[in-house]
């Protein structure tokens, strides 16, 4: 229906139905994303490396594996899992190399760190496939409802709660 005053409907499409369509347009090629994420994930693994190891002697082995988690997932929201697994092997690698004694070689001196070196690639693997699947699940979710815009319905994101 027109609008006596305008002409136009009362109803019009949101402009932002636009903007998402060419926010999709522009979106890289999965493996230019995926390349990107992993290279963003390395840089992060360095500079978080770097910014660790002037207080290295006062942060526990635990801190420092919770700090290199970041870029796992990092790496996996913007590059996948792959880009995860990668921000994993080189947080496994500073791990060892520079937070793990003896320091700057790739041999681990006592049992206890091969556990938390153990338990931090696991753990930061299976961070990396979770939030690789979060961010798919994102993109399809942000794809359907620019669908939905497009062919003129009600916007996602519009729950009601039970009994309303």
């Amino acid at each position: 229906m027109m609008s006596p005053m305008t002409g136009a409907s009362p109803h019009p499409s949101p402009p932002a139905a636009g903007r998402i369509l060419e926010d999709r347009r522009r979106t890289p090629p999965a493996s230019r994303q995926a390349v990107a994420g992993a290279v963003v994930a390395a840089v992060l693994v360095a500079v978080l490396t770097a910014a660790m190891v002037p207080v290295r002697a006062h942060l526990s082995v635990a801190t420092t594996a919770l700090v290199l988690g970041v870029p796992v997932v990092v790496g996996g929201a913007g590059g996948g899992f792959g880009a995860g697994v990668i921000a994993t092997a080189t947080g496994f690698l500073a791990y060892d190399a520079v937070f793990i004694p003896p320091y700057y070689t790739l041999s681990v001196g006592a049992g206890q760190n091969w556990a938390a070196l153990g338990v931090y690639a696991v753990v930061m693997v299976v961070v990396a496939r979770l939030v690789a699947r979060a961010a798919r699940v994102r993109e399809a979710t942000v794809s359907l409802g620019a669908d939905e815009l497009d062919s003129g319905a009600e916007p996602l994101g519009r729950a009601r709660r039970p009994g309303r």
